[in-house]
């Protein structure tokens, strides 16, 4: 059985270069914004590792890992954060949200393996 992973990102060309990436490896859900990811997680779904972007309408990364970090049934979920800038400045806003990785836009899909990988507990050479 393959691991979920949740991709939550508003543009349509991120979520699907994600999906690419991963389906072959892992079950991938894609929600276009952290609002509807949150509504997902809350109907009693869950992921194994979220991959979310910093930038989003309606509710940002640091908004969702937020939420999430609130919840007792999601708590524990890894985390990843995607983000246009650099991963040093966004540091500042999730240091206390204990997200697992930050990666920068455009992804290595090397880098983005590792850190799913690393994230399950798993780390498998690909």
């Amino acid at each position: 059985m393959k691991r979920q992973l949740l991709v939550v990102d508003d543009e349509q060309s991120s979520r699907r270069l994600l999906e690419f990436l991963l389906a072959p490896y892992y079950e991938v859900v894609c929600m276009s914004n952290g609002s509807d990811a949150l509504k997902w997680l809350n109907e009693g779904n869950s992921a194994d590792v979220i991959i979310t972007d910093y930038e989003m309408p309606e509710m940002n990364g640091v908004e969702l890992v937020t939420a999430i970090r609130k919840s007792a049934r999601l708590y524990d979920m890894s985390v990843i954060v995607l983000s246009s800038e650099a991963p040093n400045a966004l540091n500042t806003q999730f240091s206390h949200l204990e997200v697992k990785a930050f990666l920068t836009k455009p992804v290595d899909p090397k880098s983005l393996f590792w850190r799913v990988e690393e994230s399950l507990g798993q780390l498998v050479k690909f």
